[in-house]
């Protein structure tokens, strides 16, 4: 531990920094962000940070975009998932959040066609789940945009393969990829473009994923899109994720990334 004494207990901490107290039932939440200015001049005390923006700011522009999708029989697909999970235990389960992303993924595999046919560059897909990547890669062929597709399930060998035969590809093409696997330790400099096909809560690992792309060895301005289906939890969640980006950006400081985030949360 680093200042015990300064810091005090981790539910100390979540009570005066992470609107900790309310107890749901199922066990205490902290839901958002509390006194932050207040933990924005201490924390420069106990952590050593450098900005990307310090020891990287000769990489090309990076510009975010929120893409809301209209889809109708899916968003009443989502819809009732969260009815039945009302009804039935007051809160979304495993089983309903499977089927709130299969039903969001199925609405926006058109819309990532159409945005990474529109490019001339190279484009990075991110998924959430296999059969949602599946669907993706089929629409692409069918599109006839050459495309490879990467998840836990394919042996590394050939991921490896995907991965370099994406690189040197004619554009356009798409890597479609799981968040686990190509969503960290992997240079998709060689693309410009990523889209976020499903929404990660945990907003890290999305910026994760634009950073496979927004990287050393960039050679030119970056895209990211974010799709979401309009008027459901997705859009939600998209919401939810700008705003904790945003206050993460505010409490370290990081301004530049902060002005961008803004603009998505204000969308």
């Amino acid at each position: 531990w680093i200042q015990p004494g300064e810091w005090g207990s981790f539910w100390k901490f979540a009570q005066r920094y992470a609107d900790a107290g309310n107890h749901s039932g199922y066990g205490w939440e902290a839901k958002g962000i509390t006194n932050e200015e207040e933990l924005a001049s201490r924390l420069p005390w106990v952590m050593f940070r450098r900005a990307k923006a310090d020891i990287l700011g000769w990489l090309p522009a990076k510009t975010r975009q929120v893409i809301r999708i209209d889809a109708a029989d899916a968003a009443a697909r989502m819809r009732a998932a969260e009815a039945e999970a009302v009804a039935a235990r007051g809160r979304l389960t495993r089983d309903h959040i499977l089927d709130i992303l299969r039903a969001a993924g199925s609405a926006k595999i058109q819309a990532a066609v159409g945005i990474a046919g529109g490019h001339a560059d190279r484009t990075v897909a991110f998924v959430h789940l296999r059969d949602t990547g599946e669907s993706l890669a089929r629409a692409l062929k069918k599109a006839g945009i050459r495309s490879w597709l990467i998840h836990g399930g394919i042996p590394q060998t050939d991921r490896d393969a995907a991965i370099d035969e994406f690189r040197v590809s004619r554009s356009p093409a798409v890597l479609v990829s799981t968040y686990g696997v190509g969503g960290v330790g992997i240079d998709l400099s060689s693309a410009t473009v990523a889209i976020m096909v499903d929404l990660d809560y945990v907003p890290a690992a999305m910026l994760q994923a634009e950073d496979r792309v927004h990287r050393p060895g960039q050679a030119g301005p970056v895209s990211i899109y974010y799709l979401c289906v309009a008027g459901t939890v997705d859009e939600d969640g998209a919401r939810m994720v700008a705003d904790k980006l945003y206050q993460q950006a505010a409490i370290l400081g990081s301004d530049t990334e902060r002005d961008g985030l803004q603009a998505v949360t204000d969308q």
